[in-house]
Order: C-alpha cells, then sequence, then structure tokens
C-alpha cells in the first residue's frame, strides 16, 4: 500500500491511497507501477480529500488494512 500527498495549485490537499498494480517489462520481469485513472475506485486506489473527517484514521486504516477489510467506518 502506498500513500502520496498531493496539493492541487489552487491549494486543495488530497491523498492517494493504493494497492500498485502489478505488471511485467519487456523482459518478463514483474513489478509494481503507478494506477492509471481507469484504476481508481474502491479496492485498487481511493482519493481522500484532506479536509474530509477522519482523514488521518481513513488513510491510517487503509494503510493497515489494504482493501481486503472494507471500508472505513468511525
Amino acid at each position: 500500500m502506498y500513500c502520496y500527498k498531493r496539493t492541487t495549485s489552487d491549494g486543495l490537499t488530497y491523498y492517494e491511497v493504493f494497492k500498485a498494480p502489478k505488471t511485467k517489462d519487456e523482459n518478463g520481469n514483474i513489478y509494481e507501477r503507478y494506477p492509471k485513472s481507469s484504476d481508481f475506485g474502491f479496492g485498487t486506489a481511493l482519493c481522500i480529500r484532506g479536509n474530509e473527517k477522519h482523514v488521518d484514521n481513513k488513510i491510517a486504516f487503509y494503510m493497515a488494512n489494504g482493501f481486503d477489510a472494507g471500508r472505513y467506518r468511525p
């Protein structure tokens, strides 16, 4: 699981929490890659706004449990 903090040009903060999809390079070696836009959605990658309630707890929950534990419930 990875978490990236992003800030828009307007100053809004959000966090990308994701499980890196695996793919193969031209030599057949498997590696983890950054998700494509189409990969974002529950189970692979989430964008969490920095001003949401319990944002720290949500990030910690997904980082510790992945998406297997289901959705965060405060």
